[in-house]
């Protein structure tokens, strides 16, 4: 059985040295590196293309897309930050009323 795995084993380590040899000689290729990044441009390009298409459609159906949902998450964070920002003003307002109700009621 130890036999076995063994051989699977070299066979395996043999088989990635392969690959990683021909993986090499590939990408040393000029002419292969140059399709490779040909063909990534262009599926940069289709998704771009797709990616506005699926916007347009949810857009036209009516339904928000993940870009909607994200702005929309933005400004309720950003709403959020103003009514803390609102909160403490009011309690700095409210101590100087008090303040000021109290220094009257002394008198």
């Amino acid at each position: 059985m130890s036999e076995a795995k063994s051989m699977t084993a070299r066979l395996a380590a043999a088989s990635e040295e392969k690959l990683q040899e021909m993986a090499d000689e590939l990408l040393s290729n000029p002419r292969f590196a140059e399709a490779i990044g040909r063909t990534l441009r262009g599926a940069q390009q289709t998704k771009g293309k797709l990616d506005r298409n699926i916007r347009l459609l949810l857009n036209t159906v009516n339904v928000p897309a993940k870009a909607d949902y994200d702005d929309l998450v933005r400004k309720v964070t950003k709403l959020g930050d103003s009514m803390t920002k609102l909160e403490t003003r009011i309690d700095g307002l409210v101590a100087r009323l008090e303040k000021v109700t109290a220094t009257l009621a002394k008198r």
